[in-house]
């Protein structure tokens, strides 16, 4: 379900803790033509830019949390865990491959050995694993100021 149903269903005009209002727009005729990257690099560039604005929204609108959808991201990407879970693990190393240098380095690999691959669940792997990377990377951007938004920041 998009965020535009998920905002309406909550009754028109959700109102924010601010007490302002998100203008939604809804136009059934309009035609637009997206020339993104198919390859794996536009992809993990979409998802960095993706996550600054999703850091864009909760700046500006910090009730958005309370969207579970929205809140399951950032709670995946950016809150801490403690113990030794599998769960807590995968974050971690979540963490370090969103390094610039691991990022950027795996990124590069992966684009060169693709063809090399020998099964396709692992190259899915591989593939999920360096996007989330760029995704998780654009949320600790924003949180620190340094993405190309301006310095969005999410909120703790």
């Amino acid at each position: 379900m998009t965020i535009y149903l998920r905002l309406r269903r909550k009754s028109s005009g959700w109102r924010f803790a601010c007490g302002s209002r998100i203008r939604l727009v809804f136009a059934l005729r309009i035609t637009a033509l997206h020339d993104q990257p198919l390859d794996l690099g536009g992809v993990c560039r979409q998802q960095y830019k993706h996550a600054l604005g999703t850091a864009e929204v909760i700046q500006k609108y910090p009730s958005a949390r309370s969207l579970p959808a929205l809140e399951r991201m950032i709670q995946a990407n950016l809150e801490k865990t403690r113990g030794l879970s599998l769960q807590a693990l995968k974050r971690r190393v979540l963490r370090c491959l969103a390094s610039d240098p691991l990022r950027k380095g795996g990124l590069r690999a992966i684009e060169t050995l693709q063809n090399m691959i020998p099964c396709q669940a692992c190259a899915a792997a591989l593939y999920r694993a360096i996007v989330s990377a760029h995704y998780h990377a654009g949320l600790r951007d924003a949180r620190a100021g340094s993405g190309h938004d301006g310095g969005a920041a999410v909120a703790r």
